[in-house]
Parts: structure tokens; sequence; C-alpha cells
């Protein structure tokens, strides 16, 4: 125990040391890292590639899909385009043909009304013409 004891006294106050120092190195390390995490937020994207090619194969990479989507939209754009015209030169046209539905229609109106006219014209010169005759067939019999 006497041994024991000799060990205790001398390597206890080693061992509190050197977890104390642990301690101080482990913070330290926290730190750091914190200050490192730091640095690359400031740095942005550049350091999330290994290597400059790296960094430059995914830029080109984004390049042509940016591209492709570009004339993608724009070959959209054009064919939307051409509906919006091809729309808008059929709407003229049937425009142009309800235009003249309608004008055909109000000639057709006017001239049922005419006829319609010409009819009552024609059904009273009928009824006056029988009239007549009834007359002179009651002057015939008397």
């Amino acid at each position: 125990t006497k041994s024991q004891g000799e060990l205790d006294g001398t390597v206890a106050p080693k061992l509190e040391e050197m977890s104390g120092r642990v301690a101080a190195l482990t913070s330290e390390r926290a730190s750091l890292e914190r200050k490192l995490q730091h640095l690359y937020q400031k740095q942005g994207k550049s350091k999330a590639f290994k290597s400059i090619e790296e960094r430059d194969a995914w830029l080109t990479s984004e390049i042509d899909t940016m591209r492709k989507t570009e004339t993608a939209v724009k070959s959209n754009t054009e064919k939307l385009t051409a509906e919006v015209a091809a729309s808008d030169k059929n709407l003229a046209e049937l425009g142009e043909r309800i235009t003249k539905t309608e004008a055909s229609v109000d000639a057709a109106q006017e001239k049922e009304a005419e006829h319609k006219a010409a009819i009552g014209k024609a059904k009273a010169a009928r009824d006056d013409a029988m009239n007549r005759r009834k007359e002179l067939w009651k002057a015939d019999n008397e």
C-alpha cells in the first residue's frame, strides 16, 4: 500500500495535469475547427472541390446544363410565339367568317320579311278577288 500511496502521489497530479491539458487541447481544437469552417464559408464553394480541375469540370458541366436549358426555353418560346401568331390569324379569319355569316343572316332575315310582306299582299289580293267573285256570283244569281 505504501507503493500505492507513492504511485498515487506522483501519478495523480500528472494525471490531473494531463486531463487539464487534454481538455484545453480539445477546446482549442473545437475553436480552430469553428474558425476553419468560418474561413470555408468566407471562401465559398471554391474549397468544396479537391482541385481546380474538378471545380472547372463542375463549372463547365453547369454552364452546359444552363445553355441547354436556355436553348430549350428559347425553342419553347419560339414555338409558343408561332402558336400565338397562328391563333391570332385563325381568330381574325373566324372574326371575318362571323361578320360574313351575320351579314348573310341579316340579308336572309330581310328577304324573309320581304317575302312575308309579299305573301301578305298576295293573300290580301286573293281574299279581295274571292270576295269580288262571291259578289259577282251573288249578282249573277239574283
